[in-house]
């Protein structure tokens, strides 16, 4: 009841048959102090009672009896209201006062106006009475009109539990009105509560005033290459004692991990190694280190662990001991809590740096993977329906642990070729080399299939060296360089070369292109035609027989291009997460043009009414100097009848005393 959950002191879970700790209502209590000095606490409960009725009911309680229990539900509601109001309390103790009432047609308002006609109720009066700028009768319809929403509305009218907090005149900023405070208030809860609650299903409908529903993808929005990874944590025993498969006391946690993309390029935002605790206990983020990497042993100097690496624990199976608070770890009050907490270090430490170190090889150096990461923006990136992140398939890693001694200390290291990493797919924003985000490889354009080039590197040399000469072949983008050979040979070479390429082509649907002269040999007028007639006449010097047959026309052109076959093989892994990023970064793209299209239209209608305003001022200007000349007429004409006024008077005073004489 609501009574049990405003009461002080004395509200604690532990021997309610509850296995979380803290005291019932610390937070509504705690916060509505904080943001008002007058709170009202509203609450609809509906129960059904199954009820029982016997009928043939012949008195007799016989074997061959034909009595029939014939059982109904019927629904029986209540309304409750509570008050926090610093003008309640006293020095000898806090007063939180609760009532009930049953449901009624008038929203409880006959019930609230009988509890305050009591002169003991004088207090909760006043406070009533205020809620309705100091009108008592104001503020019990006011607090009707609340019950009856929440009864018979159409919004929670056909809901069995309401729960409504009504805050008067909010504290909150530094916002000069009521209204732009309450204002601050809503936005800075839709942005933080997705920060607290990792859990939210994404179907769950939650709003926070006209915004409309709020999504909890927090996390998924900010962090690039966001993974999770299971650990059997060790409860009882050091990690290095046991293996926490025979550890009877080893639960299973969840760590997850990412680079915070917004604090990445804020630069007013720490981009150090941040540690956030999640507890299934309290339902919430319990704990924020800005910088936790001296609490895992991570290297805290530098910008080693930064580029805003976030470490996320999830204790999915509400095992870490919390304070009364529920804002942190208690430890010391746990059975072996100490090495509770060296195994959670060691743990989730060697975690973040495998991932750090993982990363940061895919790049130069450390100021080359935070431009990747600055690359992604800040914008929100639309990638179809919000996942939470329970039923996300995120990138995982797999792995065997060992110990490893290193300056006396033992370590956690992975067993060597153990450690496998499984890309998600509902990892959208992943990190991919400079060096693979456009590979040559993949561009589906026509490319030369053949191309032969003999190069002619003969050079004089005045000591009197021998000449030389290196024929080369280039098919596709493989370069293979043939020896020098004696100049009769030498062209039986070449010759020997275009075999395989005309046998290639008789083969393939090869299109032929027009000739052209080759780079180096048509400095010294020699093309490809000249030197396949150099190869007939060495032949007949050589062998003495009938000149050989000239190649097939189709060898007589040195480009051969292939028309592309399109492929039906799917894209492997890494091609896939290469097409993925490409969309993401053409999703980011699209919304930030619709970002500057809504701008341009919002600047435009801006100048359109600026426009308005300045055709309204000059109008209003023109009836101003129209006034201002009326004026100046009307004060020129009172000046001249003044004038003439005077002289009237002056003459009348000058016969009057004339007429005296």
């Amino acid at each position: 009841p609501l009574q049990r959950i405003l009461e002080v002191y004395n509200s604690s879970k532990t021997h309610s048959g509850s296995v979380h700790i803290g005291e019932n209502g610390v937070g509504l209590k705690q916060g509505a102090a904080t943001l008002s000095d007058l709170t009202f606490v509203l609450v609809k409960k509906k129960m059904k009672k199954r009820k029982g009725r016997i009928e043939n009911d012949d008195n007799n309680d016989d074997d061959n009896d034909d009595d029939v229990l014939q059982e109904t539900e019927e629904e029986e509601g209540v309304i409750e209201l509570g008050l926090i109001a610093e003008s309640l309390q006293r020095e000898e103790g806090c007063c939180l006062p609760a009532f009930t009432f049953p449901i009624s047609n008038d929203g409880g308002k006959q019930d609230i106006t009988n509890l305050l006609s009591n002169p003991n109720k004088a207090e909760i009066a006043a406070c009533v009475a205020q809620y309705g700028d100091n009108s008592l009768e104001r503020g019990i319809d006011r607090l009707s009109k609340h019950f009856y929403g929440m009864c018979f509305g159409t919004i929670f009218g056909n809901d069995d539990n309401v729960f409504c907090l009504i805050l008067d005149r909010v504290d909150y900023g530094h916002a000069p009105t009521t209204e732009s405070k309450c204002s601050q208030l809503l936005k800075d809860l839709r942005m933080e509560i997705p920060r607290f609650y990792l859990h939210v299903p994404w179907t769950f409908d939650f709003r926070i005033g006209s915004g409309g529903v709020v999504t909890f993808d927090y996390w998924q929005q900010r962090l690039v290459e966001f993974s999770s990874i299971s650990v059997l944590m060790n409860h009882s025993s050091y990690w290095h004692e046991y293996r926490p498969e025979s550890d009877p006391g080893a639960y299973k946690m969840r760590v997850l991990i990412g680079f915070d993309r917004y604090r990445t390029s804020n630069k007013s935002l720490g981009k150090e190694g941040s540690l956030y605790i999640y507890s299934r206990k309290s339902g919430r983020l319990i704990k924020c280190m800005p910088d936790g990497r001296g609490y895992l042993g991570l290297g805290n100097t530098g910008s080693m662990y930064c580029q805003g690496l976030t470490i996320i624990i999830d204790d999915i199976g509400g095992q870490l001991p919390l304070n009364p608070t529920k804002q942190g770890i208690a430890f010391a009050e746990q059975t072996n809590g100490a090495i509770h907490e060296e195994n959670l270090i060691a743990h989730v430490g060697f975690l973040a740096k495998t991932y750090y170190k993982y990363h940061l090889d895919k790049f130069r150096d450390r100021t080359e993977l935070t431009q990747m990461i600055k690359d992604f923006g800040n914008g929100r990136v639309e990638v179809g329906n919000s996942k939470d992140i329970d039923s996300s398939e995120l990138t995982t890693f797999e792995y065997k642990t060992t110990g490893h001694l290193l300056d006396g200390r033992k370590k956690i290291r992975f067993q060597r070729g153990s450690l496998k990493i499984k890309s998600g797919c509902d990892t959208r924003l992943q990190l991919i080399p400079r060096s693979l985000l456009i590979p040559q490889s993949r561009i589906p354009s026509p490319r030369p299939l053949a191309q032969a080039q003999v190069v002619d590197t003969r050079r004089d040399d005045q000591n009197g060296s021998r000449k030389r000469r290196a024929s080369e072949i280039m098919t596709g983008r493989e370069r293979v360089a043939f020896p020098a050979q004696p100049s009769l040979n030498n062209n039986v070479a070449v010759r020997n070369t275009f075999q395989p390429i005309a046998k290639m082509a008789g083969h393939n649907n090869i299109v032929a292109q027009q000739t052209r002269p080759l780079s180096n040999a048509s400095a010294r007028g020699k093309t490809l035609n000249h030197l396949v007639a150099m190869q007939q006449n060495d032949l007949q010097h050589q062998q003495h027989q009938q000149p050989i047959q000239p190649p097939p026309p189709m060898i007589q052109q040195p480009l051969l291009y292939q028309q592309p076959q399109p492929s039906s093989n799917a894209l492997d892994p890494q091609a896939s997460s290469i097409v993925n990023s490409y969309k993401v970064v053409l999703e980011r793209y699209k919304s930030q043009l619709k970002q500057s299209v809504a701008k341009i239209q919002e600047l435009q209608t801006k100048n359109a009414k600026i426009q308005e305003l300045q055709a309204t001022n000059e109008q209003l200007m023109d009836a101003v100097r129209k006034k201002d000349a009326q004026v100046q007429r009307l004060e020129a004409e009172t000046t001249s009848l003044k004038r003439q006024l005077i002289g009237i008077v002056q003459n009348r005073a000058e016969v009057e005393t004339s007429e005296m004489i």
